[in-house]
């Protein structure tokens, strides 16, 4: 004979039907559990951002060193430190170029 819905089946509402507090302690042991969840993600470390490269220069100064002269480190570049690295002309008026210099966060790319 083939076993029906839930014959056969042993679970953790089995001592439950039979009386005992399995289900009670289990119930105890969820909500514990989910307290000391919560109450650690609040202890958590603060989030990762990205603090710069130059910030591994003095642990990694050989290596930092190569990186530097590679195009991969130089293809980003801020404008307020190499005004050169913006190709546009921004001395002589253009109706075109609604912004300036001062307004360009980042260059990718240069010459």
């Amino acid at each position: 004979m083939n076993a029906g819905c839930g014959e056969g089946v042993r679970g953790l509402g089995d001592t439950e039907a039979k009386g005992g507090s399995d289900g009670i302690g289990l119930v105890a042991f969820a909500v514990l559990y989910l307290m000391l969840l919560t109450s650690t993600a609040g202890a958590q470390t603060p989030k990762a951002h990205f603090v710069g490269s130059e910030s591994c220069k003095s642990c990694h100064a050989a290596t930092y060193t190569s990186w530097k002269q590679t195009r991969m480190a130089n293809v980003v570049r801020d404008p307020k430190e190499h005004p050169e690295a913006a190709l546009g002309d921004f001395l002589h008026p253009d109706p075109l170029v609604t912004f300036g210099l001062d307004q360009i966060a980042f260059v990718y790319g240069s010459r």
